[in-house]
């Protein structure tokens, strides 16, 4: 049985078969909201990412440097992302779920080593922290592919 949100091209039309999505207004209104929530995360984690690193003290600037841009890397390859799949529909909605579990885990995962418990293996955490985050979302985008695929059969 098909869905009837989805719907080929005929096999006559001469064209290779392609899958189109019926978008209503109401949808487009709700991946707009999703595309603020998600780009504003990603903007705010850049400001608690840099108060972070203030809060670290680094000897030098090319230190704060390094460490500042080590630590935005991984909201970067999901602006970037998040920016590819609003080319492509069907994937925009795994972004808008993986964004929001890493940034939210990164943030706490720091507010822990840096302020809750403090020691001094914390700047080896600190530095680990974009690592946990790409192997979150290398997990996250293929488990939450996966279930929506599940979801509408």
């Amino acid at each position: 049985m098909s869905n009837p949100a989805f719907e080929r091209d005929s096999p006559r039309s001469g064209r290779a078969p392609q899958l189109y999505v019926r978008v209503t207004v109401g949808d487009l209104m709700r991946l707009r909201l999703l595309n603020i929530v998600s780009y504003t995360l990603l903007i705010a984690n850049v400001f608690v990412n840099i108060y972070f690193v203030q809060e670290l003290q680094p000897t030098s600037s090319k230190a704060t440097i390094f460490v500042t841009t080590w630590l935005l890397i991984p909201q970067l390859v999901m602006f970037f992302g998040l920016l590819s799949a609003q080319r492509k529909l069907s994937s925009l909605a795994y972004w808008h779920i993986a964004i929001p579990l890493v940034t939210i885990a990164g943030v706490l995962f720091l507010v822990n080593v840096i302020f809750l418990n403090s020691d001094a293996q914390g700047g080896i955490a600190v530095i680990f922290t974009p690592i946990y985050q790409g192997f979150a979302m290398a997990i996250l985008i293929p488990i939450v592919q996966w279930l929506s695929r599940n979801e509408n059969p």
